[in-house]
């Protein structure tokens, strides 16, 4: 098992990461400002601070891993979700079986049930949901 931390995003790129404090750097990309959830505008309220972070697609990272399988791979981006799939054009050939977590809606459409169209979109046909995360296979 490879476990690798990196900000991911639709597209390889330089993106403002919003926070409540300067310590934790971990609550969230620009995407807050779309997401029509309460706890997401929560955060978006408090964020003080900003901090310019690289992005990478999963298309991207998976070159720069030479990453050439994966039986599973869980995707919990707190509200990005919609963006990373829809980045993940090469790569998806390659994966089984993929779990998405979606806490949030945008637009009062759950982010699940947009996660299982992009998914469709992209070959898989098998879902099962388990709370607020859904779980797609070939």
């Amino acid at each position: 098992m490879i476990l690798i931390q990196e900000a991911v995003d639709f597209t390889s790129r330089i993106a403002t990461l919003y926070t409540r404090d300067k310590q934790s750097m971990a609550h969230g990309l620009k995407s807050f400002e779309s997401i029509e959830d309460p706890s997401a505008v929560d955060r978006k309220q408090v964020n003080n601070f900003t901090k310019q972070v690289r992005t990478l697609s999963l298309d991207d990272l998976f070159t720069k891993y030479a990453i050439e399988k994966v039986d599973t791979m869980h995707v919990s981006v707190t509200g990005h979700e919609i963006e990373v799939l829809n980045g993940m054009n090469t790569i998806l050939p390659v994966l089984k079986k993929i779990r998405v977590s979606c806490p949030y809606s945008t637009k009062g459409i759950p982010n699940i049930e947009t996660a299982k169209d992009v998914l469709k979109q992209k070959g898989f046909s098998n879902f099962n949901v388990h709370g607020a995360a859904i779980i797609g296979e070939r």
